[in-house]
């Protein structure tokens, strides 16, 4: 996957709204800790629990 393509999922995961405060995004919150895209690209999402 491309630079531009892992920054654009990046992006969509930053958007990502929480469900129990759904004026925040998870980027807001400051609980996404790693984003990773696989070789067959899946994304893997590693967030801190709140």
């Amino acid at each position: 996957m491309s630079a531009p393509a892992r920054a654009r999922v990046r992006e969509l995961v930053d958007s990502v709204l929480d469900p129990e405060m759904p004026i925040l995004t998870l980027a807001d919150l400051g609980i996404v800790r790693r984003v990773e895209v696989t070789d067959d690209n899946r994304v893997i999402v590693t967030i801190t629990p709140t």
